[in-house]
């Protein structure tokens, strides 16, 4: 489980456990003054398809996990990322 906490600003990317797709997670700010917001992006590895499949504001941290091949798991949220 990877666990996105407040402040942190960077990249961090996640690799599905049979390696098919990569999560690429973003949290930032969009503006000084703005509420931090945790992205997350989809990549299937053999084609280099982008979607978003996560956006969320106002958050102080996110625990995010690969619950399966094609499934993640962001809080209490199971998003399928074939879908």
């Amino acid at each position: 489980m990877f666990k996105v906490s407040i402040g942190d600003g960077a990249i961090t990317k996640l690799t599905s456990p049979n390696g098919e797709y990569t999560l690429n997670i973003y949290k930032n700010r969009n503006c000084t003054n703005c509420e931090w917001v945790v992205e997350i992006k989809i990549i299937k590895n053999n084609n280099v398809i982008v979607k978003d499949i996560y956006y969320d504001e106002e958050i102080s941290e996110s625990n995010i996990e690969w619950i399966d091949d094609n499934k993640v798991k962001v809080d209490n949220e199971i998003i399928n990322v074939d879908e």
